[in-house]
């Protein structure tokens, strides 16, 4: 995101009622990617006008403050491999490599412009790779943890449910951790998943935050 970025973002939300809360949401979350990474993480416009990814959101990617109150619940252990689905421009993955964590950790983002830039970004990280993909579909055989957001529809979400069960190479061991979980009843909607609510105190637009493993 570059200034002309933000500058288009502020364009297409001063009217909205909640302008002053957006603003300061904008600035905390771009001075902290500025203060972790070097890079501002969120992407507005970077998406081709018209394109149906356009996004009208002030910040794109997680609120710095849902990943401090969910941070906890990234336990791993040194041999998983962690895929962030809709990975945008790598915050979250930033954030876990600033964490400590020295796992693998692949990305997946849909949108080519936005995952080349997430890959130039997060280049200096041996244990990071960014894929161009739908995150319904790549489903790297290898991993498992999974982090994901209320991107997916109902019918997208389904369809990564499925190619999960049929890819994964050691389905036992996977685990996601699914934030602003809309869709989680697709995951038991065919059987086979288990789910567990984590109450952490996550704002209602963030909530639920849900733990989904295999039975």
């Amino acid at each position: 995101m570059l200034i002309h970025d933000v500058v288009l973002a502020l364009r297409r939300n001063w009217r909205a009622p909640d302008f002053g809360h957006r603003l300061h949401l904008l600035v905390r979350n771009v001075s902290l990617d500025l203060l972790y990474s070097g890079h501002i993480l969120s992407a507005p416009s970077a998406v081709p006008p018209g394109s149906p990814l356009e996004t009208h959101e002030l910040s794109e990617g997680l609120d710095y403050r849902v990943l401090e109150k969910i941070t906890p619940y990234f336990k791993v252990d040194p041999d998983d491999v962690m895929v962030d689905l809709g990975c945008g421009l790598g915050r979250v993955i930033n954030w876990w490599n600033r964490m400590g964590l020295k796992n693998r950790m692949i990305g997946i983002e849909i949108n080519p412009t936005i995952a080349k830039q997430a890959a130039k970004i997060l280049r200096r990280y041996p244990n990071v790779e960014i894929r161009t993909g739908d995150a319904s579909l790549e489903v790297p055989p290898e991993a498992t943890f999974y982090f994901l957001m209320n991107s997916f529809s109902e019918k997208a979400t389904a369809q990564f449910a499925q190619t999960l069960k049929a890819r994964a190479t050691n389905l036992n061991k996977v685990r996601l951790l699914y934030c602003f979980a809309q869709n989680h009843s697709r995951f038991t909607a065919d059987g086979g998943w288990q789910k567990q609510r984590i109450e952490c105190g996550l704002m209602a637009r963030w909530s639920p935050l849900m733990d989904i493993r295999p039975e």
